[in-house]
């Protein structure tokens, strides 16, 4: 049976890394929601992440307010926003075909 989960992994120590471990490890946000399905390891340097097709809304999300809370922040480097916007863009075109224009 295929499913659609959604595989990413990360060079521990990278951007992406933290910004992953922030993400997962927020545990029951204030929806009520948490990785209860999708699988998470750490393995030769590399986070491994194998998000369950049900809860890849909650990753979504969680990106999204992220995004938010860094472009409140009035950073003066804009890359950590382009970097989890190019996050959020990548999976919702892989996973729901759809592409964001900005």
């Amino acid at each position: 049976m295929k499913t659609n989960n959604l595989n990413i992994s990360v060079y521990s120590g990278s951007f992406d890394f933290t910004l992953f471990i922030n993400v997962i490890n927020k545990g029951i946000d204030s929806r009520l929601t948490a990785f209860t399905k999708s699988k998470f390891k750490i393995e030769d340097n590399r986070l491994y992440m194998d998000f369950s097709e049900d809860e890849i809304e909650i990753l979504i999300r969680r990106l999204l307010d992220k995004l938010e809370k860094v472009e409140a922040s009035n950073i003066e480097d804009e890359t950590e926003y382009y970097d989890i916007l190019s996050w959020i863009t990548d999976i919702v075109n892989e996973q729901y075909m759809v592409e964001i224009v900005l």
